[in-house]
């Protein structure tokens, strides 16, 4: 099973969307990013989004919570270090501002 869809034209945010080879097309809706993503996710990402589920399945609600057990987990950023509520925020920041960055 494929971890993102490699049928998507590379270029989405611009005029040349689908062809004859991928499933879009040039006049169709606009691809979501949350059920599009264009890329496998890093080792990195990969590995704090399963950790997330586990914290949040674990019952953590409140960013002391997971923070707590993701650092519990041994799940470090991605300098190696362990978490705080500040470089969790930062980090969860960067990754979903990036879903939305636009090339210019």
């Amino acid at each position: 099973m494929y971890q993102h869809n490699p049928w998507l034209a590379p270029d989405r945010h611009r005029d040349n969307k689908g062809d004859t080879r991928t499933i879009e097309s040039a006049t169709g809706s606009p691809n979501i990013v949350f059920q599009t993503r264009g890329a496998p996710l890093s080792p990195f990402e990969d590995g704090l989004a399963d950790a997330l589920m586990a914290v949040f399945d674990d019952g953590a609600v409140e960013l002391d919570e997971v923070v707590a057990g993701l650092n519990a987990r041994g799940i470090t950023d991605a300098e190696g270090q362990s978490w705080t509520p500040e470089s969790l925020a930062a980090c969860l920041k960067t990754l979903g501002d990036a879903l939305f960055a636009k090339e210019a």
